[in-house]
């Protein structure tokens, strides 16, 4: 008796309807996020370098259901998922791709930022970049080539949700829009993976499992204990930012160095922990008198001006040059004296550049953190003054959310010498000084730009101190009578008493002016901090932080995932090699485990329809005829 041969009945509905396709690819995240299906077509896009198969809907818990069917795992478009947090402000992820038509095709992805069980079209990327360019389609010809997907901005998508959340990718000839999370395509794939959302206690975008500081005090969490809580208000020590619930945050309190905090009375207790530093028997939550900002520095010091023109005086800013540094943390261990790191008179708290290194504070306060760029503008060494402000004086998205007196990171000290990067010369302690790696001269390898002479150390630059010029002083304040505006008529334009023509910072900020006109020494004019390898971490801070660092950690993200690096195939950073891909097999729904089909509007699907009926009633009728 005849029997059907299946190859045979494939090849004549070949015939019949070339372009059809004879199974669908769908979706395997849970059935909350709906089903997407991609009918599985030869020669159109697909994810990764394994074409894909066919399967029924298979809505799984951990999104595998496709990965572990009969016909195999086919989801080889994602290798690694860069770590989001809660709150998270930004995310990227790498997706391979490959494109065999000769037209662009259309990539699209979805993340579940809130954990509600839905995509939302306010959660998908339709833009990504491959190499170094920002585009919209994958290009005709593309062999499993990587595509960043970018979420520049997920404030507002990203909330305190913690746990398992999904992603899902799609690739089509058709154009993908933000909606079309779900539904049918024609062709193209779709792949669903899931991974989590993680704690991050102090929002710094580092997960509480990897983060050595995760209340961000700059004091280590080795160092305050995980299990402690002195205050017994609930949270253990390493997640209070105030420890000893005295008011003063315990970064103000830790001193310089962080893995040995200050102790002010020697006694069992660093200040952090204890309510009477000074032991005094004035409880430390009684404050400074006449300290309106609690920051450590009397009103008479602080002035009633406002510096950093934010709208706030210096005697309610708790960040008096918009450095991003806290005036509490500048204020140094002689509090509530002001330090004067550099000796120029300008007190740290009002100084850009407290070191005198060229490089201006606001890129010392952190790494890998704040894109300077972005929020100095006009590259004055501080925050514009278009950036929103809290009645604090603080730039609101450098605070934490639930705390706007703390910063989201600690300052840093990436050599752990005890110095934080702003006050220290050779940050990485690499034996090369900051303005040297910071593309800046130093002849006389003294750690601070030549453009600023002090031989004498006393803050008063040889061109106008009495004691090097040789000249008069009649009112005995050091300052040669050529350049003292007492005696010499002339600009001063921030009235410290030298003529401008003398002045090496007419304006009073900190920075030296050349570095500002870019006439000398310009470390900065760009905006930017020589990177030679390019891997974002500016030079002066590289050595340290390839050796970790104190009071934050550092985590991965972006680029440097597994996602730029595949199994399997001959693969090596971002380029991938085609390897095995055999574009020209289909899984058509032959091996048993069934072909499903969508709404997806094709033209021949009435007659798909029809004659796989007929197909299926023929083989079915002779399977009761003996052999």
């Amino acid at each position: 008796m005849f029997k059907l041969n299946p190859l045979v009945g494939a090849i004549s509905l070949a015939l019949l309807y070339p372009a059809v396709s004879l199974a669908s690819d769908t979706g395997d995240a849970p059935a909350s996020y709906g089903l997407a299906t991609h009918e599985v077509v030869a020669g159109a896009p697909f994810l990764g370098e394994l074409v894909p198969d066919d399967n029924a809907p298979v809505n799984s818990a951990l999104a595998n259901g496709d990965d572990t069917d009969v016909a195999g795992d086919d989801e080889d478009g994602v290798f690694g998922h860069p770590t989001l947090v809660e709150f998270g402000k930004s995310y990227t992820t790498n997706v391979f791709v490959t494109n065999p038509t000769g037209a662009p095709a259309y990539l699209a992805a979805w993340v579940d930022f809130n954990g509600d069980g839905v995509f939302a079209a306010n959660e998908a990327s339709t833009t990504f970049e491959i190499g170094e360019n920002a585009v919209s389609t994958v290009p005709a010809g593309a062999t499993n080539i990587k595509a960043k997907m970018l979420w520049p901005d997920t404030l507002g998508l990203t909330t305190d949700y913690i746990g398992t959340t999904y992603i899902r990718v799609r690739i089509s000839s058709s154009v993908i829009t933000a909606e079309d999370a779900l539904g049918g395509f024609n062709d193209g794939e779709v792949e669903d993976y899931s991974f989590p959302i993680e704690q991050d206690s102090d929002g710094d975008e580092i997960p509480n499992s990897e983060d050595l500081d995760n209340d961000n005090d700059g004091i280590p969490d080795t160092v305050e204990g995980l299990t402690l809580d002195t205050d017994s208000d609930g949270f253990l020590n390493y997640l209070d930012v105030d420890s000893d619930a005295d008011g003063i945050p315990d970064y103000a309190e830790a001193g310089p160095d962080a893995n040995s905090p200050k102790n002010t009375d020697g006694d069992s207790l660093p200040d952090y922990l204890d309510t009477d530093s000074n032991n005094d028997g004035t409880p430390d939550s009684a404050g400074i008198a006449g300290d309106s900002d609690g920051d450590g520095i009397t009103d008479a010091l602080e002035g009633a001006g406002d510096s950093d023109g934010d709208g706030i005086l210096n005697i309610n800013d708790i960040d008096s040059d918009n450095d991003l540094i806290p005036d509490s943390v500048e204020i140094g261990i002689s509090a509530p004296t002001p330090v004067d790191t550099d000796g120029d008179l300008i007190p740290d708290f009002l100084d850009l550049d407290s070191d005198n290194d060229g490089i201006p504070d606001i890129y010392e306060s952190n790494v890998l953190k704040v894109d300077v760029a972005k929020i100095d503008v006009d590259n004055d060494g501080r925050a514009d003054n278009t950036q929103l402000f809290g009645s604090n004086g603080y730039v609101n998205f450098v605070a934490r959310g639930d705390n706007p007196d703390i910063p989201q990171y600690a300052i840093p000290d990436v050599d752990g010498d005890g110095v934080r990067d702003f006050r220290d010369t050779d940050s990485d302690n690499d034996g090369v000084t900051d303005v040297v790696e910071a593309g800046g001269v130093d002849a006389d390898n003294d750690g601070v730009i030549d453009a600023f002479v002090d031989s004498d150390g006393d803050g008063i630059p040889d061109l106008y101190d009495f004691n090097q010029s040789g000249g008069v002083d009649t009112d005995d304040d050091q300052i040669d009578d050529i350049a003292d505006t007492s005696f010499t008529a002339g600009v001063d334009a921030d009235l410290d008493g030298v003529l401008d023509s003398f002045d090496v910072d007419d304006n009073g900020d900190g920075i030296v002016d050349v570095l500002i006109s870019e006439q000398q020494n310009s470390l900065f004019a760009n905006g930017s901090l020589p990177d030679l390898d390019d891997n974002k971490v500016p030079d002066f801070q590289e050595d340290a932080l390839q050796g970790g660092t104190t009071g934050g950690g550092t985590t991965t993200t972006g680029d440097t995932t597994t996602g730029d690096t595949t199994t399997g195939d001959t693969t090596t950073g971002d380029t991938t090699t085609a390897g095995g891909s055999n574009l020209g097999i289909v899984e058509t729904g032959l091996s048993g485990t069934g072909c499903s089909l969508t709404q997806a509007k094709d033209p021949f699907l009435p007659g798909l329809v029809f004659v796989s009926a007929v197909v299926m009633f023929v083989r079915r009728k002779l399977s009761t005829v003996k052999k």
